[in-house]
């Protein structure tokens, strides 16, 4: 005998690739940034969903770069900030209707980011839903960020919902 399905009260989304198609921004602003080097999708890809600190000290090991893991963090932020007010994000494929549809149904909705507080919401703001969202979590809220868990464990208890 099997226990029936739980309801889903309460969903936490992760915003880059996710609610917003961002990953050709971080790779434009990091291949410039590294340029002349070549910085390539296959790189990209290696980079999605790490942490900053990840991200740093492998692009110092790869690409030789002089600078502390501290600059490079700031230099990457500047970078992808300056790209962010040029051009025009899109939301991902589905991912407003799905929104609209949980809200609909009464069930709660956050946003739990790795990106900075300013990222998450100028990119929610974009594609059209900073106002669908109560409240966002970010990394800079908690020990540990990705893949430890912190940062949802945090939405979960600010939204009210059990993690399990």
């Amino acid at each position: 005998m099997t226990d029936a399905p739980r309801a889903i009260d309460a969903v936490i989304f992760d915003l880059d690739g996710v609610l917003a198609d961002t990953e050709i921004l971080w790779f434009e602003a990091i291949r410039d940034l590294l340029a002349p080097a070549e910085f390539t999708w296959e790189h990209n890809l290696h980079l999605v969903g790490s942490t900053t600190e990840f991200t740093t000290d492998w692009l110092r090991r790869t690409f030789h770069r002089p600078e502390s893991h501290e600059e490079l963090a700031q230099k990457i932020s500047a970078a992808v900030n300056a790209y962010g007010e040029r051009i025009t994000l899109d939301p991902m494929p589905g991912a407003p209707e799905l929104v609209e549809a949980l809200r609909g149904r009464g069930i709660r909705i956050a946003v739990a980011s790795q990106s900075s507080p300013r990222w998450v919401e100028r990119t929610l703001r974009q594609v059209g839903l900073l106002e669908a969202f109560q409240f966002f979590v970010t990394a800079s809220e908690v020990p540990r960020g990705k893949p430890a868990p912190d940062i949802y464990l945090h939405a979960a208890a600010r939204i009210g919902a059990e993690p399990t």
